[in-house]
């Protein structure tokens, strides 16, 4: 992204191959290399003017889930669990009574369930999609989230 936005390479007309910009008064185009495997089986650095292949491009991604210690979403632990998000199909919505099931708000009667009730991620989005907080309520929703969590 960073190349592309310094208007370092653009895409060419073959999606296999990145092309390096030529250089222009107003423009730097600096030095870019990568490494590759030759015909003899060693690893060589080349020059990427004027092109180069698009999979020097591709990043792979882990998938981000904690592997030990809490999670930082701990409704779902407490028994709580906000309904997820576009499950219409298998009967399951979201709706306001919903948000009032979570945090312990059942006709006149409440219970208190602490904070706990607010560190699930659907309910979060959820308050957020509908639009009834302003913008600087929302940092202050997501720092007592955070308190939670540390």
């Amino acid at each position: 992204m960073a190349m592309v936005e310094a208007d370092i390479i653009t895409p060419s007309t073959d999606p296999s191959v990145m092309l390096v910009n030529e250089e222009a008064p107003g423009r730097y185009i600096p030095e870019v290399f990568y490494r590759r495997i030759n015909e003899y089986g060693a690893n060589v650095q080349e020059n990427a003017k004027p092109a180069f292949p698009v999979d020097y491009l591709l990043v792979t991604l882990t998938h981000g889930f904690r592997t030990e210690g809490d999670v930082m979403f701990s409704a779902s632990k407490e028994g709580l669990a906000f309904p997820v998000e576009n499950r219409e199909v298998m009967g399951v919505a979201q709706e306001i009574k919903d948000v009032a099931r979570q945090l312990g708000v059942t006709g006149r009667a409440a219970e208190t369930r602490g904070l706990f009730a607010i560190s699930d991620f659907h309910l979060l989005t959820y308050i957020y999609g509908l639009g009834v907080l302003s913008e600087v309520s929302y940092p202050g929703l997501f720092g007592v989230w955070r308190l939670i969590c540390d």
